[in-house]
């Protein structure tokens, strides 16, 4: 389908869907730290590049203390523009994989592209909206899609895939997700590179590239992991892929990330073996093109992103699968969806499965992906606005408050991480927050 008219009809749905998005966070963000946000206080002050690499759980969230710090020093940390700069991330990250999509999958039906990435703003992702610190999410996000976008290029450059290399060793020290998501891509262009030398391409120049990438990787690798604590005694939970929970979390995140929006068994089985299919085909195939091994990437980036949060989360309540992780699950829709188009129109298939019913698959991905189009009221947006409303009008009681006999919590509930420490800490630097 190349109807210039209804390519730029869902051009035009999709731009008017991150305006509203965009409207909405504005709307119902509120000036209140929230979470663990108030654990950042003692680093706004410092200098700019001081400190960006140290762990906090098992992140280095590097880009998000260096937002931070640049928000205290031009809005006094109003939380809000926090809120805005996610908001922000999501849509540079919708944009460009817009492009990439129109550009590696000609054979996805152009006016799908941006219908798909609507997926991306439903309300199954509420929890990070109103949430200024998981900022972390989206940036690496954004670091992985550029990465991919690189790595994968039918012209392999060396100077463009060392930067791509660059791009997901950053993504290491910005969030855990893109470790995961940094590991599987590297594992991913490994595969390419062979499929390439068995194609009959120069030895020297696929081995010497696949290297210099991979040294790029365990540079951003190593510097994650040293100095991280990841003893029994630390702050992380580890659940092992040899227990059930660890699975559970996974097929629920991919039950999400598909879309479902109350993930079951029958929905977690079908998004797992329809995300998995066009990966499978591309490994077994042998003569894959470069835009096939492309559109497939961010799907198992967004696997091995999953992989990483089942590990240290997968002990967590299965709804945080679903709201917490959604932007991290739902990277991979809109390409398993395009890969499965580009599958029938460019690549041999095993004799089992013809282009017609891989078409027919793609088209059915996509069903799944659309039907969460439905879920864009505001409703637990307008609840968290006011619940973050609740809690600004404690925090100014809090200030005035110069009788701490009482824990904190217990007079003021619904500021939780927050010590009479961190009051004082507050009102020293000057927020916003601690002023209206």
């Amino acid at each position: 389908m190349k109807s210039p008219a209804a390519t730029w009809l869902a051009a035009l749905v999709l731009a008017t869907v991150c305006v509203l998005h965009l409207g909405s966070v504005v709307y119902f963000a509120v000036d209140v730290p929230v979470e663990d946000e108030w654990s950042l206080l003692e680093d706004l002050d410092r200098p700019l590049s001081q400190g960006l690499l140290d762990p906090f759980n098992e992140h280095r969230i590097a880009y998000t203390r260096l937002e931070e710090r640049l928000l205290y020093r031009g809005v006094d940390w109003d939380r809000r523009w926090s809120c805005a700069t996610n908001a922000a991330l999501l849509i540079a990250s919708a944009c460009l994989s817009l492009a990439f999509l129109w550009a590696c999958c000609p054979a996805l039906p152009r006016p799908l592209a941006p219908l798909l990435l609507v997926l991306w703003f439903s309300q199954q992702g509420w929890q990070n909206y109103l949430w200024g610190m998981t900022s972390h999410f989206f940036a690496a996000n954004l670091l992985v899609l550029a990465a991919c976008a690189g790595l994968f290029a039918p012209r392999q450059r060396t100077g463009v895939l060392a930067l791509s290399g660059v791009f997901a060793a950053l993504a290491c020290l910005v969030s855990s997700c893109g470790v995961g998501a940094s590991a599987a891509l590297l594992l991913w262009f490994a595969c390419f590179k062979l499929a390439r030398l068995r194609a009959g391409e120069e030895p020297r120049t696929e081995l010497l590239q696949l290297a210099g990438v991979s040294l790029l990787f365990a540079l951003g690798f190593a510097t994650w992991k040293l100095g991280l604590d990841t003893s029994p005694k630390g702050q992380l939970e580890h659940v092992l892929p040899t227990q059930a929970p660890y699975w559970k979390f996974l097929a629920w995140a991919a039950a999400a990330g598909a879309g479902f929006a109350r993930p079951t068994w029958p929905g977690a089985v079908l998004a797992v073996l329809l995300g998995g299919l066009p990966l499978l085909l591309i490994l077994t195939s042998g003569s894959a093109k470069a835009r096939t091994w492309a559109c497939a990437a961010p799907a198992l980036c967004a696997a091995g992103a999953m992989a990483a949060v089942a590990f240290g989360r997968g002990h967590h309540p299965l709804s945080a699968a679903i709201s917490r992780y959604f932007h991290s699950a739902s990277l991979a829709w809109p390409f398993v969806v395009a890969t499965l188009f580009q599958l029938a129109a460019h690549e041999p298939l095993p004799g089992w499965l013809s282009p017609r019913k891989l078409r027919a698959l793609g088209w059915a991905a996509a069903c799944l992906c659309l039907a969460a189009l439905d879920d864009f009221g505001w409703d637990q947006l307008r609840l968290l606005q006011r619940e973050r409303r609740q809690a600004q009008q404690q925090l100014r009681a809090a200030y005035a408050d110069t009788d701490r006999s009482v824990a904190l919590q217990r007079r003021y509930p619904s500021l939780r991480n927050v010590t009479w420490e961190r009051i004082d800490r507050a009102r020293e630097l000057g927020l916003s927050a601690s002023r209206r």
